[in-house]
């Protein structure tokens, strides 16, 4: 936590979110009136600007994708010369010059003659009279920070008030976060990895830079905002169902600098059980055609279905038989245990 000790300036003006990362990790977003402190670094995303009035009444304006790191000298308390601010009174010959000039005059036809060069003529003291400028004090306006992030690298600019100099290090952060995104394995209900489901509203997940804001979007328009945990992992599931069928779901992560990354994540979602239809077959149908009637022990079950389903057969004896529906759309399995004498359903 930083004390008085350490305050550096007062936000005096600001647009957009502006955030305070302190020295421990911890964050705040900075409004009007908030003190700044050493060991801060300020982040400032585009179109955002912030103005500080330092400790020693110096405002420095800093805008536009910067981030900022605030030390003690940057705002640090100057001692000021009170004689920049002094000017000795002027006399009538230099108030005549001032006009001459303001005029667009020849400025030494407004003097006396003794005053148009070294020579001839006394002064009050008996010597040559002249003008002489001692000093010109103005003050230098602050330099506003204004451009657009070009490298990595940190930048030292100095920014000029009077007689007082300060130091912003600026540490730039171009770099793109890591992200990676799939479909949940809890909500991949086929073939783990091949990003068929049979959940409408299925869980997305992936890893992230810790802190990092992910932005989920779904074909439906739902949009889901989460935040990449300490381990860096993240998850996201929508409330609205997704569509039978192929689906794009986007996701993309951002860091506090700005800086993006996305990727797409396809999901197939088939909510509907498939066609089937099971019978004897009928090279096992001793009796009339479809009647169910065989005296075959151990009968030929089949039927159609989608091609390369799986397909699970239950006997009366427990026997459990499982084959895959063919190219064509038939499948037939045969048991291998005797079935008892009388009714038997499968």
């Amino acid at each position: 936590m930083a004390n008085a000790a350490s305050v550096q300036g007062t936000v005096e003006a600001l647009s957009g979110k502006i955030l305070a990362v302190a020295a421990d990790g911890s964050t705040r977003v900075l409004q009007l009136g908030d003190r700044v402190f050493s060991g801060e670094r300020l982040v400032i995303p585009a179109d955002a600007f912030i103005e500080i009035r330092g400790v020693n009444g110096n405002t420095v304006r800093v805008a536009e994708e910067r981030s900022i790191s605030i030390t003690d000298d940057v705002f640090s308390q100057a001692p000021s010369d009170t004689t920049d601010t002094a000017i000795a009174p002027l006399n009538q010959d230099a108030r005549s010059v001032l006009a001459a000039l303001e005029s667009t005059q020849d400025p030494l036809q407004a003097l006396e003659p003794t005053a148009a060069g070294l020579t001839g003529g006394s002064g009050e003291d008996g010597g040559s009279s002249f003008v002489r400028i001692a000093r010109i004090a103005e003050s230098i306006q602050p330099l506003s920070l204004s451009s657009q992030l070009g490298q990595a690298a940190p930048i030292s600019i100095e920014l000029a008030d009077d007689d007082t100099l300060a130091q912003i290090e600026i540490e730039q952060d171009v770099t793109a976060p890591a992200l990676t995104a799939l479909l949940d394995p809890s909500s991949d209900s086929g073939t783990k990895g091949d990003g068929l489901t049979n959940d409408n509203t299925p869980t997305i997940s992936g890893t992230g830079e810790p802190g990092n804001t992910i932005t989920v979007t779904t074909p439906v328009g739902e949009v889901l905002v989460t935040t990449v945990r300490p381990d860096g992992s993240w998850t996201a599931t929508p409330v609205r169902p997704l569509p039978d069928g192929n689906n794009t779901i986007n996701v993309v992560e951002t860091d506090p600098a700005g800086n993006s990354t996305s990727a797409n994540v396809p999901v197939i979602v088939d909510t509907k059980g498939p066609a089937l239809t099971a019978q004897l077959d009928p090279g096992s149908d001793s009796g009339t055609p479809g009647d169910g009637v065989t005296n075959d022990t151990t009968p030929t079950i089949s039927g159609v279905s989608e091609p390369g389903n799986t397909i699970t057969v239950i006997t009366p004896t427990g026997e459990v038989l499982t084959t895959t529906v063919k190219p064509d759309g038939s499948w037939s399995v045969t048991p291998t245990q005797p079935l008892p004498e009388g009714a038997a359903n499968f």
